[in-house]
């Protein structure tokens, strides 16, 4: 598998218009959640870069797409590994707070993906339990996002009634 500059090189020449967004999206976050899942398989996860690559073409060509899904991704990848592994929370704070104020904190899913990677990872206990009320208290947001709001709200009475030792 190509990396790096080739990859990109090869994406933006083969990828130009904003309706390669999706399936760009979809295998680079398909691919991310096999690496996160399997995160015992050093094999794996140093694909990481790869599926990341996706997602950064699929954000260049449209970064609204499914709810600033990819600033989402981006900001989780970048915030799941300290910097010492090759993470860089301070960027995926920066991708996150974009997509909130993009998505005007519609996609509660950008909240719970916040808490679970940024504020876990860097044990910001306070950002944690205000993200995830934050969800727990937002009303309906609308057709475009009311699944995953469902999803995110259920997701986080668990991580909140979960925190202590176990995540802190």
């Amino acid at each position: 598998m190509a990396g790096g500059a080739e990859l990109e090189s090869f994406l933006k020449k083969t990828f130009k218009k904003k309706s390669d967004a999706p399936a760009l999206f979809w295998a680079g976050v398909g691919w991310g959640a096999a690496i996160d899942m399997s995160r015992d398989q050093p094999d794996l996860i140093v694909e990481l870069p790869q599926a990341k690559a996706l997602v950064t073409r699929a954000k260049e060509l449209d970064e609204t797409y499914y709810n600033y899904g990819p600033l989402m991704f981006l900001g989780a990848v970048e915030s799941a590994l300290p910097e010492a592994m090759g993470g860089n929370p301070k960027l995926g704070r920066q991708y996150f707070e974009d997509a909130l104020a993009k998505s005007e904190r519609k996609n509660l899913m950008v909240q719970f993906q916040y808490a679970r990677t940024y504020a876990v990872n860097t044990q910001n206990k306070e950002l944690f339990e205000k993200l995830l009320q934050e969800i727990l208290d937002a009303g309906d947001m609308g057709d475009s996002v009311r699944l995953p709001n469902e999803i995110a709200k259920a997701r986080a009475k668990i991580w909140l009634e979960k925190r202590g030792p176990t995540v802190f």
